[in-house]
């Protein structure tokens, strides 16, 4: 792959604490981590699109030439997953609902999430990850994403913010508070009354079924 991506994980993490220390408070952002912090937050994180339930229900590609495909990365890269040409049909439904290709990806959660993911704890926010980064390391997109070990360390770093951050809410009465590591140790005197939680997220639909 050419990444160490425990080293890359290692550097997400380092990065979210210079965020944290630094900019968080003057309107920077570091995405995808804070939004995946609002996510384990429970405040409405926007997650980008290689950990939607399934991609394949929410958007479509179209080129300058009148190719549609799952995404960009699709259209412009793997001609032999094209749903077709609009400027060949004049019924793009009959044509998404009819093409081959894209019953494979409809097809994948149900064939990746029991097989790779069904005993993770992030199943409801990863959904698997990326089908053209696992169709262009390993050929078939019936895989989780290779960059499964990556997205662990990212997860369990914002949620493990998101946990201090609600903490720290919590012992303020609700007021937000700096987002400071500073602020996150807890005192001597709490640390034996407080029992350290993670935010509870909101139910999240997980796709398995075959459509």
């Amino acid at each position: 792959m050419g990444l160490d991506l425990k080293e890359l994980g290692d550097f997400f993490g380092d990065l979210t604490d210079v965020w944290l220390e630094r900019g968080s408070n003057d309107g920077i952002s570091v995405g995808p981590m804070d939004e995946l912090v609002k996510t384990f937050g429970n405040e409405g994180g926007c997650l980008p699109c290689i950990w939607r339930s399934n991609c394949a229900d929410e958007f479509i590609s179209i080129d300058a030439r009148g190719y549609v495909a799952q995404c960009d990365c699709w259209v412009t890269s793997y001609p032999e997953y094209f749903f077709g040409n609009i400027f060949e049909t004049d019924n793009l439904t009959k044509m998404l609902a009819e093409s081959p290709a894209r019953r494979k990806f409809l097809e994948r959660p149900a064939a990746v999430i029991p097989q790779d993911c069904i005993e993770c704890k992030y199943l409801a926010v990863c959904h698997g990850g990326c089908p053209v980064r696992t169709f262009t390391f390993s050929g078939t997109m019936f895989e989780k994403d290779p960059y499964c070990e990556l997205y662990l360390a990212m997860f369990a770093k914002a949620e493990d913010v998101a946990t201090k951050l609600s903490l720290s809410r919590a012992r303020n009465g609700g007021k937000s508070s700096q987002v400071q590591q500073a602020n996150w140790s807890l005192p001597a005197t709490d640390r034996n009354t407080v029992e350290l939680k993670p935010p509870v997220m909101s139910p999240r639909l997980v796709q398995i079924e075959r459509r």
